[in-house]
C-alpha cells in the first residue's frame, strides 16, 4: 500500500513537472511571437516609406511619413543581437529618409540656393558640381532601399531561427 502511494505521488510529481515545463515552453513561444510581431511592425513602418517613394509620393505626405516611421524605429526595443542587427538596418534606412526630407525641403526654401548650400555643408558627399536636391533624394532613397533589403533578409533569417 505504501509503495502504491509513493508510486502515485511520484507520478503526480512527474505530471506536475511536465505541466510546468509545457507552460514555460508555451510562454517562451508566446514571447517570441510577440517580439517577432513588434519587429515586423517596425519593419513595416519603414517599408511603407519604400512603397511611398516608389509610388511618387509628394513632399508634404513624405515629410509626414518619415517622422512616423522614425518614431516606430526609435520605440522598438530589440531584445537580442539578431533583432538589434535588423533594427540597425532600419535605423540606417530612416537616417537616409530623414536626410532625403531635408534635401527635398531645400526646393521649398525661399532661398533655395542658400538652403542647398547649407544641406551640402552638412552632407559633403553631395558637393558635386551637378548635384541638386533631386539627385540627393534619389541617392538617399536608394541607400534607404539597400538598408531595407538587408533588414528584410535578416528578418527572414530571424523568423526561421
Amino acid at each position: 500500500m505504501r509503495r502504491q502511494r509513493l508510486f502515485l505521488v511520484g507520478v503526480g510529481m512527474l505530471c506536475l513537472a511536465c505541466l510546468l515545463a509545457a507552460c514555460a515552453k508555451e510562454k517562451r513561444v508566446d514571447e517570441r511571437a510577440q517580439r517577432l510581431a513588434e519587429l515586423e511592425a517596425t519593419y513595416n513602418a519603414v517599408a511603407a516609406l519604400e512603397t511611398a517613394t516608389q509610388a511618387k509620393i509628394d513632399y508634404e505626405a513624405y515629410a509626414k511619413m518619415v517622422p512616423e516611421a522614425s518614431a516606430a524605429v526609435r520605440a522598438y526595443a530589440a531584445p537580442d543581437d539578431a533583432s538589434r542587427a535588423i533594427a540597425a538596418h532600419l535605423s540606417a534606412a530612416i537616417y537616409s529618409h530623414q536626410n532625403a526630407v531635408r534635401a527635398w525641403a531645400t526646393k521649398y526654401d525661399e532661398c533655395e540656393d542658400c538652403a542647398w548650400r547649407k544641406f551640402v555643408s552638412a552632407h559633403p558627399q553631395f558637393a558635386l558640381e551637378d548635384a541638386d536636391a533631386e539627385y540627393a533624394v534619389t541617392v538617399l532613397w536608394n541607400t534607404a532601399s539597400g538598408e531595407l533589403k538587408a533588414a528584410k533578409e535578416a528578418l527572414a533569417n530571424y523568423k526561421g531561427g
